[in-house]
């Protein structure tokens, strides 16, 4: 089983290559809180492939190991629309999930991103880890939820949860459903 993330601390978001297990990560959200710094982790999960890969390139780029999904999160970003307006996205988007494909509001987990919102779910498609995961989850959930931004190549970052967003001040915090 994968067990490693990527972790990027602070702004800007530059200093990739951060690799840490999984488990840490809590670890890692409560130093981000006491700092009031931005973190952010990679989308996929990786083997320990990647550690090898890091210490030799120096860099996340073009690292072209096998990836693993943990969960799928789909992401609904402000832009210059209103608040009202990214919000009612947001509902019309966890309806649709709930009717079509029959996942319970229990399985969907709803966070404010500081600008917009992050709807993670169970991977209630069944993608299997491979080298080319990326593609064919990025193929996937474009067709089938072109409302949400495409932030699925391999090496994506996304904001962890508890943690300030720089450009807004505000915190990535779990919604209730309500």
């Amino acid at each position: 089983m994968s067990q490693f993330i990527e972790i990027v601390r602070g702004t800007p978001v530059g200093h990739r290559g951060i690799i840490i297990p999984l488990v840490d990560l809590p670890n890692e959200i409560q130093i981000a809180q006491e700092k009031k710094q931005e973190l952010y982790r990679s989308y996929y999960l990786y083997d320990k492939d990647i550690i090898e890969y890091i210490d030799t390139k120096k860099t996340i780029a073009g690292f072209n190991g096998k990836i693993h999904l943990e969960r799928i999160l789909l992401d609904i970003d402000k832009g210059t629309n209103s608040d009202n307006y990214t919000l009612e996205r947001l509902r019309a988007l966890i309806e649709r999930i709930e009717g079509d494909y029959g996942v319970p509001a229990e399985n969907l987990h709803v966070y404010f991103s500081g600008r917009g919102y992050h709807l993670e779910m169970p991977d209630i498609f069944g993608f299997e880890p491979s080298e080319t995961l990326d593609t064919v989850v990025r193929n996937t959930l474009i067709k089938l939820f072109p409302e949400a931004d495409p932030v699925y190549d391999k090496t994506r970052i996304i904001r962890v949860v508890h943690t300030i967003n720089a450009k807004s001040l505000l915190y990535k915090i779990p919604l209730t459903h309500q």
